[in-house]
C-alpha cells in the first residue's frame, strides 16, 4: 500500500495502511475509546506446496519467512490506567449468525494491535489419558469460503467488523464438495466430543477415588476395619480398570525413551480420521470416509466400556462407600 523513503538510508514498506486510512476519518478517539476494530482485508484459504529440494538440503532448498496467510485483524485498545495486561476476546459468526470460532489475545500495552485468525472452525478437545486443563477453544480444519462477522470485546466495550473469506484462486473447487467435506467433519467432531465428555467423567471418578482414600485415611480409627478394607479394595480395582481403559485412549509416555506403539490407540484412529477429513478441498473419497467410519466405530466401542464402568463398577463402589458415615465428597461432587 505504501513505500516511504527517508532522507537518510531507510525505506519503509507498509503492506496494509487501511487502518491508518480509517483512523484519519476521525470516527474514534484513541485517547478515550476503549476498543476499535478496523476493516479486515479479505482472507485467503491458501494452499502451500513444498519447494523442489526440500527433502534434500543440498538441492536448491530455499527457506524464508512467509507472510501470514490467513485473517489479520487490526484493532486499537486502550488499557485502564495502571493495567499492564489485558485480554481481548474475539468471536466469529457466519452469515446465518452461528458462532463458528472464538479466541482470545493477551495484550500488554495500549495502542494498535494485530490479532490473527487461522480461519479454523471451532473444534473439540480430544479424549486424553490426562485430565484436560486447557481453557483455549481448539480449532479444526478450515471454515467455508463466505462472509463472516468478527466481534471483539474488552471490558464491556464491543466492536464489529466484516471479513470475506475466499478460496485460493489457484485452486479449482466447488462449494458442493467443500460442504460435503464439512458435513463429514461435523459427524466426526460430534463423536469426538462425546468421547471426550465421557473420558472427563472417568477422570472425575479418579478424583473421587483419590478423595476417598484421603478421607478413609483421616477417619480410619472410627471405621470398621473389614468394611473399610472391602471398600478400599473395590476402589483400587476400579482405579486400575480406569487406567487400563485410558491407556487404550493414549499410550503413556515411556520413562526410558523406548519405542511406543500407538497405532492401535483411540487417539491414533481419531488423528487419522481428522487428517483425512481436512487435508483436501475436494469431496471426500472412499478411503477418507473409511478412516472416519473406523474412528467412529472405535469411539462407539470405547463408549460402551466407559458406560460399563460408570453404571456398573462405579455404581457398586459408590453404593458401598456411601454406607460409611463420614463427610466424603467435596462440593464439586
Amino acid at each position: 500500500d505504501l513505500v516511504v523513503g527517508t532522507f537518510g538510508r531507510s525505506i519503509f514498506v507498509i503492506d496494509d495502511i487501511e487502518p491508518l486510512r480509517q483512523w484519519s476519518l476521525g470516527n474514534f478517539d484513541p485517547q478515550t475509546d476503549s476498543l476499535k476494530l478496523f476493516a479486515v482485508p479479505d482472507a485467503i484459504i491458501s494452499r502451500s506446496i513444498q519447494s523442489p529440494g526440500l527433502r534434500f538440503a543440498g538441492k536448491t532448498a530455499v527457506r524464508g519467512e512467509d507472510r501470514y496467510k490467513r485473517a489479520r485483524i487490526t484493532y486499537h485498545v486502550l488499557l485502564d490506567e495502571g493495567e499492564d495486561e489485558a485480554k481481548v476476546k474475539f468471536k466469529v459468526y457466519d452469515k446465518t449468525g452461528e458462532e463458528v470460532r472464538s479466541f482470545d489475545q493477551r495484550i500488554t500495552s495500549s495502542g494498535m494491535q494485530i490479532a490473527k485468525w487461522s480461519l479454523s472452525r471451532r473444534g473439540v478437545f480430544y479424549p486424553s489419558r490426562n485430565k484436560n486443563k486447557s481453557e483455549n477453544e481448539p480449532g479444526f480444519g478450515t471454515v467455508l469460503p463466505g462472509h463472516y462477522t468478527i466481534v471483539a470485546s474488552y471490558k464491556g466495550s464491543t466492536d464489529t467488523t466484516e471479513i470475506e473469506v475466499r478460496m485460493d484462486p489457484r485452486v479449482e473447487y466447488s462449494m458442493e464438495d467443500l460442504e460435503a467435506r464439512y458435513a463429514l467433519q461435523d459427524e466426526l467432531l460430534q463423536w469426538i466430543d462425546t468421547a471426550n465428555i465421557k473420558t472427563e467423567e472417568l477422570h472425575e471418578i479418579l478424583s473421587i477415588l483419590k478423595f476417598d482414600r484421603e478421607a478413609f485415611s483421616r477417619n480410619r480409627d472410627t471405621l470398621l476395619t473389614d468394611t473399610l478394607r472391602s471398600i478400599e479394595k473395590m476402589g483400587k480395582e476400579l482405579e486400575q480398570d480406569i487406567q487400563t481403559l485410558l491407556d487404550t485412549v493414549q499410550v503413556p509416555p515411556s520413562e526410558k525413551n523406548e519405542y511406543i506403539d500407538s497405532e492401535h490407540t483411540l487417539r491414533n484412529a481419531i488423528s487419522l480420521a481428522s487428517s483425512a477429513s481436512t487435508n483436501s478441498y475436494l469431496a471426500p473419497i472412499q478411503r477418507q470416509r473409511l478412516l472416519v467410519e473406523q474412528a467412529i466405530e472405535a469411539i462407539r466401542l470405547y463408549l460402551i466400556e466407559v458406560e460399563e464402568i460408570n453404571l456398573d463398577d462405579f455404581g457398586d463402589y459408590r453404593k458401598a462407600a456411601e454406607s460409611v458415615v463420614i463427610k466424603r465428597y467435596p462440593d464439586k461432587f
